[in-house]
């Protein structure tokens, strides 16, 4: 078939003649415009035109798709690019019904000096129906196709890789971003024929995630071996999946790692801590509670950011931080060979993070209890065990104040089986009812006598001996005994105070209540049904409420007080001093008696100024006063001067048994007419 020159310069349409007297089809299409400038009658013919000017006339971008459109801006450029012709298999739809074509493509200058498209073409109809649909299909997908030469140059590109991907003559190397992920992909293929990657690749909107496929070919125009690639952009559906990863992996708040992510790493370890010795830390922001109640949860929330952006910045990439909840940081820190090394990284961390929290124009001061423990090269990972080491470790530096350290080693772990011994005892014991109450008097300065006694719980083991309560009680809370066991001391004091009246002993006796205890119902059910119970009058009963009970109480907290008063009990505060609360803000409350704590008797005479302040504001309210703690001749003679009320403390007695509560207090008594010089020897004969 005769051709015409490729990029032939027409000034006028008389330089399209020879064309027109060509039999096969030949037209020129005028890319811009989208219509067809030149015709000769057999491309007439094709388009179902009447005659050159009516397929002029014709707006063929109506029903063109936006593939076929962008194909043919990529011949346009590669026309102006360099000496450009194509042969490809198109189906032309003139009048709405389809032909197909070998159409061959190459530039045509306008004279406007405008790019067009010169399409030497004769019809094709012997293919087969598959293979006309696939390839309009090749055209039309947005899957991106390439074939590639043995030495991986670029023998062709479907129109949608042509759109993706720079039209430099590049090779497959230059489209990867690395040159190891290129060679991972062709060595997969040497090896199998034929390979599958996610990688990313260089486009002409910049780096996209591809989904590729290789199979090994051979091309079919030279019948050389080839490869044959397909790739499917998945950037969105990559980041969409990282972002869900992420999601899945950090905690929203912090963006430190979260529990769930920690719980599948270690299931994907092998269990041992491999190379280096680990070490393990568990942190907590002290009285953080007190912080969201005062200040709110977006100040609560900055100071978690805060701990975690400081706890990142301060650590190495192979370190991780886990939000375990709440307000509780879980870290491993690698490299640390001994103890030396990992508390060297905890003074790290303590300095980083003591610094104030700003929250707007708040500067919140903010302390942090850390807890650590070892893990030697090829101990187990098992991070539930971890946890419990450290968690264990961070309850001892809690329970030693704030901003403390503990560091997890044997005589913890001796610690925590004696704690563990403890909780089967009494869970053993209050069951049995072994627990007994002993009794401390409380002395009326004024008249010498004792006035009343503070049941105090006790525990002799069967082989352990006296256990101190402050071991047992504690335990008591974590355990969720301590509603039970405050409802035997209030039991057991009402059927001793029974007794003692019955024996002629005209006192009364305080009880201790926990603010858990004042919040349950059934401690005030026992309150209502002790008079008829146990033949008790409630006004001989002082219960004893911690100062911090009262603070930021509710109204149900103070309608329990009223009915308390109401039934006829009394109402001491307990530990006066030790909270943050204030005498004005307890007047609000029908308060009998205050009780100021030992550790300012202990202080006298240094803590004289704030011990008449209590004394003068207690009088103003008319409550009682009661010093607690009272164990030296100095104290007690300070507290006559000051006509405090009431004394308590070693000095006169320890807690007895109610047996020998009788005899005790008639001797405290006959001492007590004998003077204050006498009253020490006095007290050592009785005792």
């Amino acid at each position: 078939m005769a051709s015409i020159a490729p990029n032939h310069k027409a000034s006028d349409p008389d330089s399209f003649l020879f064309a027109r007297r060509l039999k096969a089809p030949i037209w020129v299409y005028d890319t811009d415009r989208k219509r067809v400038v030149f015709a000769n009658k057999a491309a007439c013919e094709v388009w179902g035109a009447t005659c050159e000017d009516n397929l002029r006339q014709r707006d063929l971008s109506i029903g063109m798709s936006r593939t076929v459109e962008e194909r043919l801006l990529q011949y346009q450029a590669d026309f102006l690019r360099r000496d450009a012709t194509f042969s490809e298999t198109w189906t032309l739809y003139p009048n709405g019904a389809p032909v197909t074509l070998d159409v061959t493509y190459s530039g045509f200058k306008l004279p406007d000096g405008r790019m067009a498209m010169l399409c030497e073409a004769h019809r094709n109809s012997d293919q087969p129906t598959d293979t006309l649909r696939s390839t309009d299909a090749l055209l039309h997908t947005d899957v991106a196709v390439l074939l590639l030469s043995e030495t991986n140059e670029i023998l062709y590109q479907n129109p949608a890789a042509r759109k993706i991907f720079e039209q430099d003559d590049l090779g497959l190397q230059q489209l990867f971003t690395t040159f190891e992920e290129c060679t991972r992909l062709l060595k997969d293929l040497k090896r199998r024929r034929e390979a599958r990657l996610i990688t990313q690749l260089k486009t002409k909107d910049g780096l996209k995630w591809f989904d590729l496929s290789a199979k090994s070919c051979l091309d079919a125009v030279t019948g050389e071996a080839a490869s044959l690639i397909t790739g499917f952009d998945v950037t969105e559906l990559k980041e969409t999946r990282d972002k869900a990863h992420y999601l899945a992996a950090r905690d929203q708040l912090t963006g430190c790692f979260s529990r769930y992510h920690l719980q599948n790493l270690m299931g994907d370890l092998d269990g041992t801590c491999p190379d280096l010795s680990h070490g393990a830390l568990l942190i907590d922001v002290d009285k953080f509670k007190s912080i969201n109640d005062t200040y709110g949860h977006e100040a609560g929330d900055a100071v978690l950011r805060a701990v975690g952006e400081r706890l990142r910045d301060h650590l190495s990439r192979d370190d991780m931080v886990v939000r375990m909840g709440g307000d509780e940081f879980l870290i491993f820190v690698s490299a640390v060979p001994d103890e030396t090394s990992l508390q060297d990284r905890v003074a790290i961390l303590r300095e980083a993070l003591q610094a104030p929290v700003r929250v707007g124009a708040l500067h919140l001061d903010i302390s942090i209890c850390f807890c650590s423990s070892l893990l030697r090269d090829g101990e187990p990972m098992d991070w539930l065990e971890i946890y419990r080491e450290v968690d264990l470790a961070l309850y001892a530096a809690k329970r030693s104040g704030r901003g403390r350290h503990c560091h997890f080693g044997q005589a913890l772990e001796e610690s925590e089986l004696e704690r563990k011994w403890l909780e089967v005892e009494i869970a053993r014991t209050i069951d049995a009812e072994a627990f007994k109450l002993h009794f401390q008097p409380r002395i009326d300065l004024e008249r010498g006598i004792v006035t009343s006694v503070e049941a105090l719980l006790r525990w002799k083991h069967p082989t352990k001996g006296e256990i101190p309560p402050a071991k047992f009680v504690p335990l008591c809370e974590d355990m969720g005994l301590i509603d039970r066991l405050g409802l035997f001391v209030f039991n057991e004091a009402c059927r001793q105070l029974v007794i003692w009246q019955g024996l002629g002993l005209q006192m009364g006796v305080s009880i201790n209540v926990s603010p858990r205890q004042f919040a349950q119902d059934d401690f005030m059910q026992a309150c209502r049904r002790a008079k008829a119970e146990f033949r008790v009058d409630p006004s001989a009963i002082e219960l004893e409420i911690t100062e911090s009970s009262f603070l930021g109480h509710d109204r149900l907290f103070a309608d329990r007080i009223n009915e308390l008063k109401h039934l006829g009990y009394k109402i001491a505060i307990d530990d006066f001093g030790t909270g943050y609360s204030n005498l004005a803000y307890i007047s609000r409350f029908p308060v009998d008696c205050i009780k100021i704590d030992r550790s300012f008797t202990a202080q006298l005479p240094s803590s004289a100024p704030l011990m008449r302040l209590i004394l003068a504001l207690a009088s103003q309210i008319g409550a009682k006063v009661v010093a607690e703690g009272v164990e030296t001749d100095a104290q007690l003679h300070w507290l006559r001067q000051q006509n405090c009320d009431q004394v308590q403390g070693f000095y006169f007695s320890q807690a007895v048994a109610s047996e020998m509560l009788p005899r005790l207090i008639r001797g405290i008594e006959a001492r007590c007419l004998a003077g204050p010089a006498n009253m020490n020897a006095a007290f050592e004969k009785v005792l």
